[in-house]
């Protein structure tokens, strides 16, 4: 284990001292670009500093106290990152996303620290949808896109594995922390070798198939986007009633890498609210992402009603409705999610052949 504290060490504290050289040579030139870099460099050095007290056994490590160090620096980072990323490409639709990846940040700090296991599921693919807005730009910086996409694809497949419990977190981030090391090169050797304006946009064929790609990678990172986080709404809607009629016992496990609220209350009233409220919640925000003219977000309102009929399988067992039933709303559940994902795979391939606007 003192090994492992002691490649984390050094790896974070190598991404603290590149994006911190990078904030001293660059501050006069673009105070915005260099604020985040040096706040993504501070996060990377808070977890240099556990690391090193780990190391030197100075403090006791513990997982779950890691966990939420983790999760926490890494939110500041995505946080960051997307106004890195929002300053070069000046895609406005990216705020929708950063709206949702902030409201899962803070569902989880009210639910349970072991949710942050899938925050950073929620992390990883949130940096890689925001790559796709790369692909917008007609200049080398779209080269920036498949170097985004690399780290936090196969960061999103290994942190997988954490989900299903194989392999360990502490770990893990240390994969993630090289990924990001090489990606952070990579970024700011475009930021300082091109200019930062957005280049003026050209006439350029584009192919079909390229096209396709790109709109199945995005809605295919979309959906799962979507999914997760309908699961943490889904669970803080439990979890909220349960406070609300004061119930005794309440606690969150995993059950095939998927969190599941289990609460105990004194009466069979209160267990029926408890449980409506984590059905209600996400349709209720669904509906009115609906109703919200904007931008993929009635496609991902409908995403979100669909999603959440079916995660409620169990819930509506417990609240007395008969097997056919619940296979019934299940079933819709899935209809309302395929005509979701088609709607949206639709708006998307038309918005890739047949104008001229943004990835978003």
């Amino acid at each position: 284990m003192d090994f492992e504290f002691l490649i984390n060490f050094v790896l974070s504290f190598l991404i603290f001292a590149i994006l911190s050289f990078w904030f001293v040579k660059n501050h006069s030139k673009s105070k915005t670009l260099a604020k985040n870099f040096l706040v993504i460099g501070l996060a990377s050095f808070i977890i240099s500093i556990f690391s090193l007290l780990w190391l030197m056994k100075i403090v006791n490590f513990s997982s779950f106290d890691f966990l939420l160090i983790y999760s926490s620096m890494i939110f500041v980072q995505g946080f960051s990152l997307f106004f890195v990323v929002y300053r070069l490409t000046q895609e406005k639709g990216l705020f929708y996303f950063l709206f949702f990846y902030s409201l899962i940040f803070l569902l989880i700090l009210f639910l349970d620290t072991s949710f942050m296991k899938i925050f950073i599921e929620i992390y990883f693919l949130f940096v890689f949808l925001l790559s796709l807005s790369f692909l917008s730009r007609k200049d080398d910086y779209r080269n920036i896109a498949f170097f985004q996409m690399s780290y936090s694809g196969v960061s999103l497949l290994l942190n997988i594995l954490v989900l299903a419990d194989i392999g360990k977190l502490y770990l893990m981030s240390i994969f993630y922390s090289g990924l990001f090391i090489c990606f952070i090169i990579f970024l700011i050797k475009y930021i300082s070798s091109g200019p930062l304006p957005l280049s003026k946009k050209k006439d350029v064929k584009t192919s079909y198939f390229f096209s396709f790609l790109r709109s199945f990678v995005f809605v295919v990172a979309l959906i799962n986007f979507v999914f997760i986080s309908t699961v943490v709404i889904h669970e803080f809607g439990h979890l909220m009633v349960s406070y609300l009629y004061i119930c005794s016992s309440r606690q969150i496990v995993f059950s095939g890498g998927f969190p599941d609220t289990q609460i105990l209350c004194s009466n069979i009233s209160s267990t029926l609210y408890v449980t409506l409220g984590g059905i209600l919640v996400p349709l209720i925000l669904g509906f009115t992402l609906f109703l919200v003219d904007g931008s993929f977000l009635k496609e991902i309102g409908i995403l979100m009603g669909g999603f959440n009929l079916i995660i409620a399988s169990k819930d509506y067992l417990q609240i007395g409705i008969s097997n056919n039933i619940s296979l019934l709303l299940v079933i819709v559940g899935i209809i309302f999610a395929a005509g979701g994902i088609i709607y949206m795979a639709k708006s998307k391939s038309e918005e890739y052949l047949y104008s001229t606007k943004n990835v978003f």
